[in-house]
């Protein structure tokens, strides 16, 4: 099979997943804090961060100020013992919740491996705990039926060819590649991304993330990724949708983190993904506020571009995943204080599966292996709800009517059914519906609301059909409606 009919594979297994389980975990869950960043940034640039996000429209993100040094922080291994792990527990929560596949963090920005690499101590083989974490859930994956996709962070500060270890991390974490360490550092690099592609079997997706400019080899390490794992789905971060980049090596999907666009990316308007390391450049001068607020309308457009009703050609849609959390930590937080609700994810879901992303929803287990009982209780209702509407989210992109108020839609690309509209409604529409611009995709007789499997009456008023649901039981959070195509 050509270069064609592989990324012809690669975009039907998006759509057909929707919806992943991300999995942040490391050393790190035994001191109960962020993922890298406490040590990366120490307190005062961790501040100036998160309010940074805050001002820009980021409101989710958040990061609990927990001073560690980075003694301290390197030291997490030897209290590494997972008792609680279970990777087919973990498997097991992502089929309850209707995900279709699971991305774990391989290796965070500190280096340390969840996977028995050949080239460090610094993993979890060489921890009181003593297992391979990636070779259990690649296997709890593979016997579970869901896609396993490998997270990967090209930055490694546990590495001397990385960075002058000498030196206060918040000063150079984002590396030095104008030392001469620089290139052995990306040789254990490339090591360590062939023991991922080569070991675990097949991968349903490659996730980098913080690889942003030219020190970072697309070509060497995108083309490593694709030639021992070409059907798995590459991300963004590694500068992978730059417009140089040759077509074999273009990443397949855009990555905004904590956040939904509000109109369907598409290349013809698409100028190059947000580089977060401009922003940590930033925070790190004396002027940062004052030099924030010159680059704010720039970084509020990516949060808040305005909606667009229209709709993209398929060759113009750009495929795009959205990675949020439950809290606004992604590692474990054991002072937790707000957590979303299963039917905020569902609300998440939809509103995600209309433009035609996939929602990537992540849990930090805790130090002991366990996902905390408010994120299972949360993932095993949006489970419910889609054991009745998930037709309407598996195998979809996104639906022909955008930008209405009461409703979203997404439409079916799954082989043999393509084209068939589904409507969701939210909780705070009327009985009785006006959606402009759906008549075309309806026989104008009946629809069914799939939770209730009720027929409901459709009118077609010029442009418009109208759905009639004042006598079917609504979902409280969203109520899916398939209509009934027109003939071809």
């Amino acid at each position: 099979m050509g270069n064609g009919g592989i990324a012809r594979q690669r975009a039907q297994r998006f759509d057909d997943a929707k919806f992943g389980l991300f999995v942040h975990w490391g050393a790190y869950a035994v001191g109960g804090i962020e993922a890298s960043w406490p040590v990366m940034l120490g307190p005062e640039l961790q501040r100036r961060f998160i309010e940074a996000l805050h001002r820009l429209g980021a409101g989710e993100v958040e990061m609990p100020v927990r001073p560690v040094t980075l003694e301290e922080y390197e030291a997490f291994p030897q209290r590494f013992t997972a008792e609680r792990f279970d990777a087919g527990e973990w498997v097991d929560l992502a089929l309850d919740a209707g995900q279709r596949y699971l991305v774990l963090t391989t290796k965070h920005h500190d280096g340390f491996a969840l996977f028995d690499t050949d080239t460090t101590d610094y993993k979890a083989t060489n921890t009181p705990f003593g297992r391979d974490v990636v070779a259990e859930v690649a296997d709890a994956c593979r016997a579970g039926g869901i896609g396993f996709g490998t997270y990967f962070s090209a930055p490694d500060f546990h590495d001397d060819g990385y960075l002058d270890r000498t030196k206060p991390l918040p000063e150079n974490f984002l590396g030095e590649p104008e030392r001469p360490e620089w290139a052995g550092f990306l040789d254990r690099m490339e090591r360590q991304v062939t023991e991922l592609c080569s070991r675990y079997g097949d991968l349903y997706s490659w996730w980098w993330d913080i690889g942003f400019g030219p020190q970072w080899d697309v070509e060497r390490f995108h083309g490593l990724v694709r030639e021992l794992q070409p059907g798995a789905l590459v991300n963004d971060r590694l500068g992978g949708l730059a417009a140089d980049v040759a077509p074999h090596l273009r990443s397949d999907f855009l990555t905004p983190e904590q956040s939904v666009p509000r109109s369907i990316p598409r290349w013809s308007t698409f100028s190059g993904p947000m580089d977060p390391t401009m922003l940590f450049g930033l925070i790190q001068q004396d002027d940062w506020e004052a030099l924030l607020e010159e680059v704010a309308p720039l970084i509020r457009a990516h949060f808040e571009a305005p909606p667009d009703p229209t709709v993209p050609d398929a060759d113009d849609f750009l495929p795009w995943e959205a990675c949020m959390t439950f809290g606004g930590q992604w590692a474990w937080n054991p002072d937790l204080e707000r957590c979303k609700t299963g039917a905020d994810v569902i609300t998440d879901l939809v509103e995600v599966a209309s433009r035609g992303g996939n929602l990537l929803m992540n849990v930090g287990p805790r130090g002991d292996g366990s996902i905390q009982p408010e994120f299972q209780d949360a993932l095993r209702e949006v489970g419910r709800w889609l054991d009745a509407n998930g037709e309407g989210i598996h195998g979809t992109t996104y639906g022909p009517v955008q930008g209405q108020e009461h409703v979203r839609t997404t439409r079916s690309t799954r082989s043999g059914d393509e084209g068939t509209v589904y409507v969701h409604v939210l909780p705070t529409a009327p009985g009785r519906i006006r959606v402009d611009g759906l008549a075309a995709h309806t026989s104008g007789t009946s629809a069914c609301a799939l939770a209730a499997g009720a027929d409901i009456a459709v009118e077609v008023d010029g442009d418009a059909a109208v759905l009639d649901l004042g006598q079917v039981p609504r979902d409280p959070v969203m109520t899916t409606v398939r209509l009934a195509a027109p003939a071809r």
